[in-house]
């Protein structure tokens, strides 16, 4: 990669990273009153920029990262934080049963960008937020990715888009869906 082709990614890494941080103080405020540490789950995680950044940030997180690749920087992470930060290695949809229901106050969507993916990550992790957890994702309205927006838009719960092409519910998606289901 190039140094111009480099910075353009960690600036875009940035822009991410910053929408995270202010998810995480969001949620922090919230559970001020709350023992115990803020729970996230990151899906897609690649390099583990983002990752690092934010379980150096805030010392209370604690991740839970999903990737089908256990990238050296990623293996690193977790070697460095054993108790902070848990990696499942598979597919978000493989992994998911790893993870106990309501028992995540964040999750971050970055894996596979297609339609029947994001849907099915929505659909599959939405049960492990806690009832007052955050989701959102990535890649919104990247046109390469056009199945990112419309798998967000057919769960029918409202959101906001930020920058870096960063999405949010703008409430916990898994009332909507256990509506679905009844």
């Amino acid at each position: 990669m190039t140094g111009e082709g480099l910075l353009d990614t960690m600036q875009h890494q940035v822009t991410i990273a910053y929408h995270l941080c202010r998810k995480l103080h969001e949620l922090n405020y919230e559970l001020r009153d709350v023992d115990g540490p803020v729970r996230m789950a990151e899906l897609g995680v690649a390099t583990a920029m983002t990752s690092n950044f934010l379980i150096d940030l805030f010392p209370q997180l604690h991740m839970t990262l999903v990737d089908a690749h256990p990238y050296p920087e990623l293996v690193d992470l977790v070697r460095r934080h054993p108790t902070r930060v848990k990696f499942c290695h598979g597919t978000t949809a493989a992994t998911a049963s790893q993870v106990p229901d309501n028992s995540l106050d964040l999750i971050f969507i970055d894996a596979q960008h297609t339609y029947e993916n994001v849907n099915e990550d929505i659909r599959n992790w939405a049960p492990k937020l806690k009832d007052t957890g955050i989701m959102g994702g990535h890649d919104l309205y990247d046109r390469v990715f056009p199945g990112v927006r419309k798998a967000v838009e057919e769960i029918g719960v409202p959101y906001e888009a930020g920058p870096g092409h960063t999405w949010w519910f703008a409430e916990c998606p898994k009332h909507a869906l256990n509506k679905e289901l009844v």
